[in-house]
């Protein structure tokens, strides 16, 4: 009904701000059913850090946390407080949760995970 955007009540203040300027700025944007608009990789305000990124690309593989550590050379429990940032940014509570809204929020692609 002329939606421009959807915003999940579980959004912090600032996705809330952001999403209500992007919408006043472009008045073409599609609608969206996320915490925040579709957001760009490269784009600033995207709630991810890069390692964030690289541990939930490796979790979108389906490996352990041990495999994720060896992988990115962590440790063990530096992967499980990555995953705690990434399921408290995206407002979720798992891997698989939390893969599907990155996907959704264009942070991630669904062949991020494949290993050529």
């Amino acid at each position: 009904m002329g939606a421009k955007a959807f915003v999940l009540k579980t959004a912090e203040l600032a996705e809330l701000l952001y999403v209500i300027q992007q919408v006043m700025a472009d008045s073409t944007s599609t609608p969206q059913e996320t915490n925040v608009l579709q957001l760009d990789r490269d784009e600033s305000h995207h709630p991810l850090t890069e390692r964030e990124i690289e541990v939930l690309i490796c979790a979108s593989r389906g490996w352990t946390n041990k495999q994720i550590g060896v992988h990115l050379e962590i440790s063990n429990r530096t992967v499980q407080v990555h995953l705690q940032a990434i399921y408290h940014k995206l407002g979720v509570t798992n891997r698989t949760e939390a893969v599907l809204r990155a996907i959704t929020l264009g942070l991630i692609q669904p062949n991020d995970g494949v290993i050529q």
